[in-house]
C-alpha cells in the first residue's frame, strides 16, 4: 500500500476492543498517538466507563453514538446527555462527532449545540474508496457553512 502520513489516520476503538487486554491495548494505543495516529473512540456513551476511557487513552476524538441522536428532538433526555457529551468533548479539547445525522433538524439542533463534526445518511450513504474524491469534488458539505 505505500506509506502513509500517521497524521492522516484515524484509528476508532471500543471499549470493548480495549477490555480483551486493557492494559497491552493502552500500550498499543500510546504507541499509535506517539507515531502520530489519531485515536477516536466510537459509540461514545452506550459503555460502562467511556469517561475513564477518555482520561486514560491519548484520544483527539469522540463520536457519540447514534442510539442519542436519532432521537435527539423527541427524547429530553438525550439532548441534554448529548449537549454535555458535547461540552465534555470540548473542555477536555476533543473533538466531537455525531453519528447518524439523518434529517436537517437534527444537524441544526447539533450545529446550534456546538456540535464540530458529524456523519449520517444526511451528507452521505456509505461509499466505496473509488467514489470518495468523485463525491468529495461534488459536495458542498467540506465547506463551513450548513445546508
Amino acid at each position: 500500500m505505500g506509506d502513509i502520513d500517521p497524521q492522516l489516520l484515524i484509528l476508532e476503538i471500543t471499549e470493548t476492543s480495549i477490555m480483551v487486554n486493557e492494559e497491552i491495548a493502552q500500550q498499543n494505543l500510546r504507541q499509535l498517538s506517539d507515531a502520530g495516529v489519531m485515536l477516536s473512540i466510537d459509540d461514545f456513551g452506550t459503555g460502562y466507563s467511556s469517561y475513564s476511557y477518555l482520561q486514560q487513552l491519548p484520544v483527539q476524538e469522540m463520536k457519540i453514538d447514534k442510539s442519542f441522536i436519532t432521537t435527539l428532538l423527541t427524547e429530553k433526555n438525550n439532548e441534554r446527555l448529548v449537549r454535555s457529551m458535547i461540552t465534555l468533548g470540548k473542555d477536555l479539547g476533543i473533538n466531537v462527532l455525531a453519528e447518524g445525522i439523518e434529517t436537517p433538524e437534527i444537524q441544526q439542533q447539533l450545529i446550534d449545540m456546538g456540535c464540530q463534526y458529524g456523519q449520517g445518511f444526511l451528507i452521505s450513504r456509505p461509499l466505496p474508496a473509488t467514489k470518495i474524491v468523485e463525491w468529495l469534488d461534488a459536495t458542498d458539505w467540506n465547506t463551513n457553512h450548513s445546508r
